[in-house]
């Protein structure tokens, strides 16, 4: 999710300054906006580029008009990604269907109450060389996030390697289950980057649990990380990002 948080108008205004070579003024803006856009008052346009100013996105130049600064270039690309990842999101799920909620909701306590069990597991019987693999989910997995690419199948490995070393059968075959549904991993990968989670700490703080060597702390730092998917979850569904 972009740092800074701009509005439709913003993003609009920011757009047209970026379309065009050299500084732009307010009344080439009010144009290209009552031919682009819907329409806003000339008086609207000139708070909106004050506003823009302040945030550090616009530089001025004196009788010339404004151009984007680095920050605007940086914010514009970020706004972008967003809209596309929350459109990618509406293709694997149908947010109005409040049925389609719950049942995503569903799916996530059922994940609670089984790996909570997986982790103390681990947690008692882990080899130094699991422990390692784990480690090494966790570094790839932090690779791929730092470069703004897909993490899922990170996310994905951490987990299900967490149910292999568990060595409870069904256990690991009800979460391989769940992890294979491919309605909603992808949705749920882009969900809690638009939020601005990060799975890579929530996996930090379970392997440190699992190392202390405390069933009680694995759990519990488990619980945590699936309850934040819960509530990055009901972040998204309640904040408007279009």
């Amino acid at each position: 999710m972009s740092e800074i948080e701009i509005s439709d108008k913003e993003y609009e205004i920011l757009s047209i300054i970026e379309s065009i070579e050299g500084p732009v003024g307010s009344g080439i803006i009010s144009q290209k906006i009552s031919r682009d856009y819907d329409s806003f008052s000339e008086a609207t346009i000139g708070r909106i580029l004050r506003r823009l100013d302040k945030k550090g996105l616009t530089e001025k130049e004196p009788y010339r008009g404004r151009l984007l600064s680095e920050k605007g270039k940086v914010t514009l690309k970020e706004y972008r990604l967003d809209r596309r990842m929350k459109n990618e999101i509406d293709k694997f799920l149908d947010l109005t269907k409040v049925e389609r909620r719950q049942e995503l909701l569903d799916m996530l306590v059922a994940r609670r109450a089984i790996e909570r069990e997986v982790v103390r597991l681990v947690t008692e019987k882990i080899s130094d060389a699991e422990f390692e693999k784990l480690r090494e989910i966790i570094k790839r997995h932090h690779t791929d996030f730092e470069k703004g690419e897909s993490y899922g199948q990170g996310d994905k490995n951490f987990h299900l390697m967490l149910a292999e070393i568990a060595g409870n059968s069904f256990l690991e075959a009800s979460l391989k289950m769940i992890r294979n549904n491919e309605d909603y991993s992808p949705a749920l990968e882009q969900m809690r980057t638009i939020v601005g989670s990060k799975i890579v700490w929530d996996h930090n703080q379970i392997l440190k649990a699992i190392e202390s060597g405390d069933p009680d702390r694995a759990e519990e730092a488990m619980v945590e990380h699936i309850e934040n998917i819960i509530n990055d979850i009901k972040v998204y569904w309640e904040t408007d990002f279009e």
